[in-house]
């Protein structure tokens, strides 16, 4: 009699059915779902698998479907107790061969699984009669000639060239695949068998079939070869291929036929776009750069002559709050070309008190412009949100890929919501998060960014933060935006979570840790500290006229002595030309004929134990990539405020030689 596993998560229904099994001579094998199954498989092939189709984490068809690739000559016969067209059909598509309703009789079962076992065998028959057959003619090659000897090792040579070749080659005749090449038969997903007796334009993606078709049409037609194509395939496992080939003309049983060869250039092609994706963001990051840079010179002088004359007016006069309206919006312009510089260069992470509501706020109107009309955007900020030390560029970027996912979750439009409020998590709130490590149990402020798409399965959601990993179709995203949340969380000693069910929707919750009181104290006393002064003589060098007299001004504001230089020449003549001393160099990073660094380095020759300072309106980020971190002793970004430049250059002074 035949072998036979019985699949049933149910114990009572296994056991029945193997006592009928056992009863008419069968050796029966149980297994209580997928993995049980798969592991009796590989031990001893069953001639017949009897299995229901719903099964704990796997189903009976994804079985079957496992089954075929394993043991392709193995019966499967399906049960059911939900018995629908769809899954009757599914089943039989995928090669079931039968499929019984429980409760299901000792009679029917015993008829099913003979019936079934006689196919096994006739195939069991076939594969042994082939394989004879396959011995047979093995043996009578070996009585050839050994004239034709020479012959036949070429022709194997030129089999295993052909089958090991790293291009897919096959072979079309009126419309079928008469031949395939193993690595032809690895690139569309299947065996060479599998192959034969198919339309090759069954492989190719919908947008690429025209071209395709055309080229072979061509071949056949004129006998010729033809130009080059570029074509995605799609394999039997859904994979896109994307390839280069052609198409040759062949003779096939004396009949027309063409001979397509390609090679497999997905990587290239992604590297291709990687690398034209990485040039456009070079060429954005230096326009940025450029922008930033001349127009935080411009936001300098606005913001310095702004407190200028904000400290000659009184408090209570209307030009007052004119003016620290004024300031006001210069901060902001300045936090703006920080924003566009995040898009084209990661920044160190420089923490400071803030509030998640004003990085929202300062970014609805982006967002506005970032979200599509078709979906509705709804702010619901908590009063009194803690606030918590963190990075605003980060902070920027955390909001920014939080919503593009949302986006990107509701391609037919629904509603966005972004919220904050304050909560208090407690060590048995810690288990919950993706990953414990962080500043553990305490008050926290919270953003949540909700989107009423599609939602994720569970096993999405244990995936979701994992680099590069994306539900979206070839080319549609990089899987590195939810990862990088992730990680600008971490940095922050914060946690995240996402709660999503499918058809619900998804809500990502990020917890920052609350800025502590010591903190906060620290940072509004800093902010009351009167304004650290000196009387030392500070040579400012800067190309700009206009950036370069307010610098000047303010640090004579602060009781110090300046004195100023378009460029680095004059800076080094007037060096040598001054009698006394010069103890700081406050100089600009990027001057046209001598850059600052230069500067810098000349000038410590010729006064050594000078101190300097840079300043710039590039990032801290493009300072450090060209090397000046090391060479300062003080670091200023433009737009430079006098309480800023003020603490900069006392420290620098103040520092040890």
């Amino acid at each position: 009699m035949s072998r036979v596993l019985v699949v049933d998560d149910e114990r009572s229904i296994r056991i029945t059915l193997s006592e009928f099994l056992a009863s008419a001579g069968h050796d029966v094998v149980m297994a209580a779902d997928a993995g049980d199954a798969i592991a009796k498989l590989t031990e001893s092939e069953p001639d017949v698998v009897v299995t229901d189709i719903i099964l704990p984490r796997t189903n009976g068809v994804e079985l079957l479907r496992e089954i075929r690739t394993l043991s392709p000559r193995v019966q499967v016969i399906m049960m059911t107790g939900e018995p629908t067209v769809d899954t009757a059909t599914e089943a039989v598509r995928e090669g079931a061969f039968d499929y019984l309703y429980k409760p299901i009789s000792k009679e029917a079962i015993l008829r099913s699984v003979a019936n079934a076992a006689r196919v096994k065998a006739l195939d069991d028959e076939k594969v042994e009669l082939l394989e004879a057959n396959y011995r047979y003619q093995e043996s009578l090659e070996k009585l050839v000639d050994e004239r034709t000897q020479a012959l036949r090792e070429t022709e194997r040579r030129y089999r295993r060239l052909v089958h090991h070749s790293p291009d897919g080659i096959l072979i079309s005749c009126q419309g079928r695949i008469v031949f395939a090449n193993d690595t032809m038969a690895t690139l569309l997903g299947t065996t060479r068998g599998r192959v034969v007796g198919t339309d090759l334009l069954d492989y190719v993606h919908d947008d690429w079939r025209d071209v395709v078709e055309e080229r072979c049409d061509l071949a056949i037609a004129h006998r010729q070869s033809v130009p080059r194509f570029r074509a995605v395939f799609v394999a039997k496992t859904g994979q896109e291929v994307t390839v280069d080939g052609v198409a040759l003309p062949f003779t096939h049983d004396r009949k027309a036929a063409v001979q397509v060869v390609v090679r497999d250039i997905t990587e290239q092609t992604v590297l291709e776009n990687q690398l034209r994706q990485s040039q456009k963001m070079d060429a954005v990051g230096q326009l940025a750069g450029g922008v930033a840079h001349d127009f935080n010179n411009m936001l300098m002088v606005i913001l310095n002559c702004a407190e200028f004359a904000r400290d000659e007016v009184e408090n209570d006069s209307p030009a007052y709050d004119d003016i620290e309206e004024l300031i006001a919006t210069v901060r902001r312009a300045a936090d703006l070309t920080k924003q566009l510089l995040i898009f084209s260069r990661r920044q160190a992470i420089t923490p400071q008190p803030l509030s998640l509501n004003t990085i929202i706020v300062d970014m609805k109107k982006m967002l506005g412009r970032l979200v599509s009309e078709d979906i509705a955007k709804k702010y619901d900020l908590a009063e009194g949100l803690h606030r918590t030390n963190a990075d605003g560029g980060q902070m920027q970027q955390l909001v920014m890929n939080l919503v593009v996912n949302a986006q990107d979750a509701m391609p037919d439009g629904g509603q966005l919501t972004v919220s904050t409020d304050n909560v208090v998590l407690t060590e048995a709130d810690m288990g919950r998060f993706f990953d414990e490590r962080g500043a553990g149990p305490g008050e926290f402020a919270r953003l949540t960014v909700t989107d009423t798409g599609a939602g994720m399965s569970p096993e999405v959601q244990k995936r979701v933060f994992e680099p590069f990993f994306t539900t979206k179709e070839r080319g549609k995203g990089t899987g590195l935006g939810l990862s990088t949340v992730y990680g600008i969380t971490k940095q922050h000693e914060g946690y995240i979570e996402v709660a999503s069910a499918l058809g619900e929707g998804t809500s990502f919750h990020v917890y920052l840790p609350r800025l502590t009181a010591a903190q906060d104290v620290a940072q509004d006393e800093a902010a009351k500290t009167e304004l650290p002064r000196g009387s030392e003589t500070i040579l400012v060098v800067e190309d700009d006229a206009a950036v370069r007299s307010i610098t000047a001004r303010m640090l004579r504001q602060l009781g110090y002595t300046a004195y100023e230089a378009e460029g680095g020449l004059e800076a080094l003549a007037l060096a040598d030309e001054f009698p006394g001393d010069i103890e700081l160099l406050l100089s600009d990073v990027v001057m046209p004929g001598m850059n600052g660094k230069r500067v810098a380095k000349q000038m410590r020759i010729k006064r050594p134990g000078i101190k300097v300072v840079f300043m710039s309106g590039y990032t801290e980020g493009m300072i450090n990539k060209k090397g000046l971190a090391g060479e300062a002793d003080g670091m200023l970004q433009k737009p430079i405020e006098l309480r800023t430049l003020a603490r900069c250059v006392r420290a620098a002074l103040d520092k040890p030689s």
